[in-house]
């Protein structure tokens, strides 16, 4: 009951532009037991897959186990169990890995080591080579290698303030190749250091995604639990269940986060939905948000950079149907929705970004553009982020 309670309301849909998109949940972060992290608690990959698929009742899944620990054979089982599992136009399977720069010796110019951890995916479920994150590698040498091969790949950073392992270098964020990171994951919330539900053993202010739209990353946001339990789960809008339009919908950043509830959330910002870039908006900035949620509904945020400029009562309501019209910024921001329910479960929806988002500090080399071209973006520094161009919303 635990794990089937708020399983998806069929036929939740968005139209956006004249195309019709339907929600769909799923894991994009599970280790199994080839993994060495958790093997007391991790299932085969059979198991696995039936847990999201039956139990659970999610529409995709994907393994991610650690590159460092497949072998030839192991990779070649790995790319066999994904495919022998997909239940076409039922269950999604992606073939994945986790690219892991954590245990190598540690930069000395940095403070925390390596690069951080990614998940990788591949469209090809034949796919034949994996990586391993060895001393040295970079992501751009990671992104190199796999466009030699022609690969067509996505990677999903995730730890991004984790000081135990290695929180994820944002000066190496490529927004074509990691379009969305995990928002959330069973260590808790890397929203901000001090926002709710936030995580334990997490590094100060710097490294989260508050920093990073701060400097000027366009990165949408997923969540995933990383190993079973239902904490944390992916929602992304899709025209149909199959790779081509997952990995369409998670480069588009139609995706959002949850704790691991099935709640329903539609946001438009301006007429546009959850991930654009739009042009900056010189008056007020029309806000629409559709939420149904597997219990009462406690409040309902909305932040424009980072700051809360519009929040709601919910009124013991479990769907809601909301719009506001926020001020005029003032300049280039960045608007998301945070939801919580009375039961803590909570959501994250991926920003609308209003204007040419703010460019990265200089010496990264490339800078950032809006819409994204390629390219990198800047360092976490520790700063502030840039104060909102919008008035906060009262207490």
């Amino acid at each position: 009951e635990r794990y089937r309670r708020g399983l998806p309301r069929r036929g939740w849909e968005i139209e956006v532009d004249g195309h019709r998109y339907r929600l769909v949940f799923g894991d994009l972060h599970e280790h199994s037991e080839i993994s060495r992290c958790r093997r007391s608690t991790d299932e085969s990959e059979d198991q696995s897959y039936e847990m999201m698929r039956s139990v659970v009742g999610y529409d995709f899944g994907a393994l991610t186990d650690h590159g460092y620990n497949f072998t030839p054979y192991l990779w070649h089982h790995h790319a066999k169990r994904t495919r022998a599992n997909a239940d076409p136009g039922r269950f999604l399977t992606v073939l994945a890995q986790e690219w892991t720069s954590t245990f190598e010796r540690s930069r000395p110019t940095h403070p925390y080591g390596w690069w951080g951890h990614r998940n990788l995916f591949f469209a090809d479920p034949w796919t034949r080579t994996w990586d391993n994150a060895t001393e040295g590698k970079t992501p751009e040498a990671l992104r190199i290698f796999l466009r030699r091969r022609g690969a067509d790949f996505l990677l999903i950073p995730h730890q991004l303030a984790d000081r135990v392992n290695v929180p994820m270098d944002w000066s190496t964020h490529d927004p074509v190749t990691e379009p969305v990171a995990e928002i959330y994951q069973a260590r808790g919330s890397y929203e901000c250091a001090a926002c709710p539900l936030a995580a334990h053993h997490a590094t100060p202010p710097g490294w989260y995604l508050q920093d990073a739209w701060a400097r000027g990353h366009v990165v949408g946001v997923v969540a995933a639990p990383e190993h079973h339990g239902g904490y944390g789960l992916a929602a992304v809008y899709v025209d149909s269940l199959d790779v081509p339009a997952l990995f369409e919908a998670l480069r588009a950043r139609r995706s959002y986060g949850t704790t691991g509830a099935k709640i329903l959330v539609d946001l438009r910002v301006a007429g546009a939905p959850m991930g654009s870039v739009r042009p900056e908006s010189s008056g007020p900035v029309p806000v629409r948000l559709r939420v149904w949620g597997t219990a009462p509904i406690e409040t309902v945020e909305v932040l424009a950079s980072n700051e809360v400029v519009q929040r709601w009562s919910g009124e013991g309501r479990v769907r809601l149907d909301l719009e506001a019209d926020l001020p005029p910024p003032g300049g280039p921001t960045w608007v998301y929705a945070r939801i919580r329910q009375v039961d803590g479960h909570m959501a994250w929806t991926s920003p609308v970004w209003l204007g040419t988002v703010p460019s990265p500090k200089e010496g990264d080399g490339r800078g950032a553009t809006s819409p994204p071209a390629g390219g990198s973006a800047a360092p976490a520094t520790g700063e502030r982020p840039a104060a909102s161009a919008f008035p906060k919303a009262a207490p």
